[in-house]
């Protein structure tokens, strides 16, 4: 009762027409609904989009934004920062990457047969920063020569290794995610893989679905019912292979990109980009539409840009995630209690960590 009768409007913005005024105000300020009420809905919302509106409208009194809209190109292409293809920014924890196979086509020029490769790096609060994008044209049927061998040759010349530009500090990539295609090629994917250090063949599903065997192993955020953003199996030949929800990592993502840069400490999930990244990335990082079934459709644009930020974005949860269940793992041979084990280590404790190793180092002059 103090705050609210000790309290007063103040205009924070100009009326865009005369004599019109617009009043903004959630429901922390209401006599008639408790704070308790308003962290119960909250925390209700989470996991239910028809909730999460009702919330937003009816006790935050804002505009409701579903999650995946489309940004447009304009307002995401102003996201470029003030760091060079290849260059490491400050704020940088770890690097993934995700490549995209492609067949190409014979009757088309403009498409040959080629791999194109992201690489990110992820900060503090799931904020991203795209570091490097290459395409390598050539044969892909084979994993020694042509466009596999074009890749090869490009890791080898500084093991995919980036550095920061402030101190020279080495960041390598931590997890490679490769598409394995459409079945034609998938043994040449699984073939590449299994001569390079945590790189793993993936393929992309609409939705994937839990297996009751094995413990969710996500960690970043909830993700109830019986769908999960990933799983991991073994094929027939005992080759290693990730399952994506693809729908969900576009969500996650077309979500991101509608946060806006602001001065200062950026947004949790910020998309931050190289300078010199051209336009035509941005077209295909955005040419998906969301479709009413909730899944998204390119027709027929190219969207490789898209797909390899999803498989690199993936790529950072799995080895976020691995790294949790190591350490954890070590305090279980040490005897600490499960409940212990699962309060003592965490996707944020080992970020701390991440965070304390790769701290700038001055130069000495």
């Amino acid at each position: 009762n103090f705050m609210l009768n000790g309290g007063e409007w103040r205009k924070t913005t100009q009326s865009s027409r005369e004599h019109v005024a617009s009043f903004h105000i959630n429901g922390l300020y209401s006599p008639f609904i408790s704070w308790y009420d308003m962290a119960v809905s909250y925390n209700e919302a989470i996991n239910d989009p028809v909730k999460k509106q009702a919330h937003e409208n009816l006790k935050m009194g804002r505009v409701f934004k579903p999650i995946g809209t489309k940004p447009k190109i304009s307002k995401v292409s102003e996201n470029r920062g003030n760091y060079h293809k290849g260059e490491v920014p400050d704020g940088v924890l770890y690097l993934t990457a995700g490549i995209d196979l492609q067949e190409g086509s014979k009757l088309n020029p403009d498409n040959p047969p080629r791999l194109e490769m992201q690489v990110i790096g992820i900060g503090m609060n799931n904020q991203t920063k795209v570091i490097d994008y290459q395409i390598f044209e050539g044969s892909v049927e084979y994993p020694d020569y042509g466009a596999w061998e074009m890749l090869r040759n490009y890791a080898t010349k500084n093991n995919l290794t980036y550095y920061r530009k402030s101190d020279n500090f080495p960041f390598p990539v931590s997890m490679i995610f490769i598409d394995s295609g459409d079945g034609n090629l998938t043994q040449v994917v699984y073939d590449f893989c299994s001569g390079w250090q945590n790189t793993y063949a993936i393929k992309g599903r609409r939705d994937v679905q839990k297996k009751k065997s094995i413990k969710e192993k996500f960690i970043d955020e909830e993700y109830q019912g019986n769908m999960t953003p990933y799983r991991y199996t073994k094929t027939d030949n005992d080759n290693f292979l990730y399952l994506i929800n693809t729908n969900y990592y576009k969500n996650r993502i077309y979500t991101d990109l509608n946060i806006e840069r602001q001065e200062g400490e950026h947004r949790r999930g910020f998309i931050e980009f190289y300078n010199e990244i051209p336009d035509r990335y941005f077209e295909q990082l955005l040419a998906e539409d969301k479709m009413p079934d909730g899944s998204y459709n390119s027709h027929g644009r190219r969207n490789e840009a898209l797909d390899t930020l999803v498989y690199a974005r993936c790529a950072a949860d799995v080895y976020l995630g691995q790294l949790v269940d190591d350490y954890r793992a070590i305090l279980r041979q040490q005897g600490y209690k499960e409940h212990e084990v699962k309060m003592k280590v965490n996707s944020m404790t080992i970020l701390d960590q991440m965070k304390k190793a790769t701290e700038r180092k001055l130069k000495n002059f």
